[in-house]
């Protein structure tokens, strides 16, 4: 008997419903849209960023879920800028 992987069932699930790229969500939250992963860094830390770069190919390649739960907290949060 295994559990779920609920991690990965979001991901699929915004992949199937045709969520947007966590860089479109971005851009739409008033934040820029990023050309290179680094770009990432006003809102995700650099070691994420470095595991981020490993998985994916491009950064408008980044799923949102994956995105949004890296994000540092705003302040007061337990969340970051996009969620």
């Amino acid at each position: 008997n295994f559990g779920m992987d609920l991690m990965s069932i979001n991901i699929h699930r915004g992949r199937d419903h045709g969520i947007a790229t966590y860089n479109d969500i971005r851009v739409v939250c008033g934040l820029p849209k990023a050309r290179a992963f680094s770009d990432f860094s006003d809102q995700i830390p650099g070691n994420i960023i470095n595991s981020l770069s490993q998985v994916y190919a491009s950064p408008d390649d980044v799923d949102f879920f994956v995105g949004g739960m890296s994000e540092r907290p705003v302040v007061g949060g337990l969340l970051g800028w996009t969620f």
